[in-house]
């Protein structure tokens, strides 16, 4: 799905993602909200212009759904051991956790800047010149 639209709030469509409506394989098929099929095949001379939904994320559905997968797992490495360790190096953390996961150190970082953000449980504190460490605030 390339946007966060539920079906509550948008009406989905069917979306051949290779844009071949022949093909009809599982994986070539995709829902989406009518704006962002809009958005994604835009036939102007067929449609009238709607309103584009405001939510579509700037990843393609791909990341999308990595995300949704490897983030959680992340996240879940993280607690584990910050249970076991008081404090841990952020470069050990990014490069285990990224290692662990199956993700790219960019990606660990991003998503550790965000469990170390003002409404995450974990802190960055320098330790040292170029070293810092994670510390949990709770």
């Amino acid at each position: 799905m390339m946007c966060l639209a539920t079906s509550q709030e948008r009406e989905l469509v069917i979306d051949h993602i290779d844009n071949n409506n022949g093909n009809n394989d599982p994986s070539n098929i995709q829902f989406l909200c009518r704006s962002c099929n809009y958005k994604k095949n835009p036939r102007l001379a067929e449609r009238e212009p709607v309103a584009l939904c405001e939510r579509v994320s700037s990843e393609s559905p791909r990341e999308i759904t990595i995300n949704r997968v490897k983030e959680p797992l992340f996240r879940e490495y993280v607690y584990d051991r910050m249970n076991k360790e008081d404090e841990i190096l952020l470069s050990e953390l990014i490069d285990s956790g990224a290692e662990k996961v199956g993700i790219s150190t960019t990606t660990a970082s991003r998503y550790l800047r965000k469990l170390c953000s003002s409404e995450g449980n974990f802190e960055k504190i320098r330790k040292g010149i170029q070293n810092y460490i994670i510390h949990r605030t709770i």
